[in-house]
C-alpha cells in the first residue's frame, strides 16, 4: 500500500484562494449537495444560474443587416432601374445598399468583439 507525501511547506497557498487538496481515495467520496441543500441555497439567493446570452451570431449579424426593409426597398429601386435602361443609376442604388451593409456589419461586428473582450475581463477579475 502506497501513502501520500504530505503537501510540501515550500509553497505556499495565497490567502484569497479557494484551494481544497485532497487524495485520490477521498476525492471518490466526494458528494454534492442534497436536493434540500441545493434548494435552500437558491432560496437564499446562492444558486448558479447561467447569464442570459448577450449577443448573435456572426451570421445572424450579416443576416439582420441584410435583409432590412431599406436596403430591400432600394435593392428594388436599382433592379427597376436596370429593367427602365437606366444602368449607371442602379449601380448607385445597389452601392448605396453595398456601403449600408458594409457599414453596419462593420459596426456591429466590432461592438460584439469588445463586448466578449469586456465579458472575459469581468469574469477573469470574479475569479481572481
Amino acid at each position: 500500500m502506497r501513502t501520500e507525501s504530505p503537501r510540501p511547506s515550500a509553497m505556499p497557498i495565497p490567502p484569497r484562494a479557494n484551494i481544497l487538496v485532497v487524495t485520490a481515495e477521498e476525492a471518490t467520496t466526494i458528494q454534492g449537495l442534497s436536493e434540500r441543500e441545493a434548494a435552500a441555497r437558491r432560496a437564499a439567493g446562492q444558486g448558479n444560474s447561467a447569464p442570459p446570452p448577450t449577443g448573435r451570431a456572426y451570421t445572424q449579424i450579416i443576416r439582420e443587416n441584410v435583409f432590412i426593409i431599406i436596403n430591400n426597398i432600394l435593392f428594388l429601386l436599382g433592379l427597376a432601374l436596370v429593367l427602365v435602361g437606366r444602368p449607371l443609376d442602379a449601380m448607385v442604388s445597389v452601392g448605396v445598399i453595398a456601403v449600408n451593409i458594409l457599414v453596419s456589419v462593420v459596426q456591429e461586428i466590432r461592438a460584439k468583439r469588445t463586448l466578449v473582450q469586456h465579458q472575459a475581463a469581468y469574469f477573469a477579475a470574479r475569479l481572481s
